[in-house]
């Protein structure tokens, strides 16, 4: 059984004057992940200069770069759409027949079929996607159909409480390390201390993370306990 393919972008940012950079593979995410890093590495450019590497949807086109190849000049021609996941060709642009694949990859499988029923890692996306994916489920929820995705993406707004939101954004950089299955945890004990945040406090929530976060693992069933009791 093949590995189903993962299409990865990674974004420029404007300061650095460089174009984004996308790569497939027939890959788990961090090989392929690891691929990019030293191929955008191996052309001259630096890491520093892209954002870290996000899965999209896999593009049904007739010009997908070569797999494994590293391409500078896909977002010439194709932008995400307004769920961020999938692509659409750019108004006036027109695909680029150096790069005609037909409809199948290199092991001759139809990529609609493939592309249908992928499942894309949640690693891959943004914190509040990760955060959103992990809320009321039992076990880590690590990877989600195409639909489940723009499912989450969709939910966004209406589902993760702006506090909650606000306090992921200002502990991203404490966050945004985290394992899955470590982020499932904070999620989880975030909700026993905090069932309703949108009348909490932005900084207990902030103070919480913080404190869940620095303590030993075995400690914090028990600080998790303590927090709920207001202590």
């Amino acid at each position: 059984m093949s590995t189903k393919p993962l299409f990865l972008l990674r974004k420029a940012k404007k300061s650095s004057g460089e174009p984004d950079v996308v790569l497939w593979a027939s890959n788990d995410f961090e090989s392929t992940c690891a691929t990019l890093d030293y191929l955008i590495v191996k052309s001259g450019k630096k890491l520093s200069s892209y954002f870290k590497a996000v899965a999209t949807n896999f593009p049904v086109v007739n010009d997908l770069p070569a797999e494994g190849e590293i391409d500078f000049t896909w977002s010439e021609r194709y932008q995400l759409s307004k769920d961020s996941m999938t692509w659409e060709l750019k108004p006036g642009a027109a695909p680029d027949n150096a790069h005609y694949q037909g409809n199948t990859n290199v092991n001759g499988e139809d990529m609609t079929e493939i592309e249908e029923n992928m499942l894309l890692p949640i690693s891959g996306q943004e914190l509040p996607i990760r955060w959103l994916a992990q809320h009321g489920s039992e076990k880590p929820v690590t990877h989600v159909s195409r639909d489940g995705l723009q499912a989450l993406h969709i939910a966004r707004a209406e589902e993760l409480p702006a506090v909650t939101a606000l306090a992921v954004s200002h502990k991203t950089s404490l966050l945004d390390p985290l394992e899955i299955r470590e982020l499932h945890k904070l999620v989880r004990d975030t909700d026993k201390v905090f069932p309703n945040p949108g009348n909490s406090n932005l900084g207990l929530i902030t103070a919480f993370f913080e404190a869940y976060l620095n303590a030993d693992y075995t400690d914090r069933g028990l600080l998790t306990k303590e927090w709920m009791k207001g202590n």
